[in-house]
């Protein structure tokens, strides 16, 4: 099996569970209270039987062989939102809804 479920803690009642392929390429004790970004607008997607609630964000070299995971600063929190200096508007409630 290729795909991992976490539950993380993005700043609500109880954490998200999202799906991961990173199975090959991020041992889980790394993921573990670490600090990541998450997308969380995305409408939840069942992947392999588990409703998968968020994204969880990487980089990864041209070939995919080599992929980290977008680590966040030490002293964030959870919930924060992550934006960049020319960006003020609110986020979109849900990234391409079907409509």
């Amino acid at each position: 099996v290729s795909t991992q479920s976490t539950g993380i803690d993005v700043g609500e009642d109880a954490p998200r569970t999202v799906i991961s392929g990173l199975r090959h390429f991020v041992p889980e004790d790394q993921l573990r209270d670490a600090l990541v970004a998450v997308v969380c607008n995305l409408k939840p997607a069942n992947m392999r039987g588990i409703k998968s609630q968020g994204m969880l964000l990487c980089a990864s070299d041209k070939d995919h062989k080599t992929v980290e995971v977008l680590r966040i600063p030490k002293g964030s929190k959870p919930g924060e939102r992550i934006t960049g200096e020319s960006f003020s508007e609110a986020p979109d409630a849900q990234l391409n809804p079907k409509k």
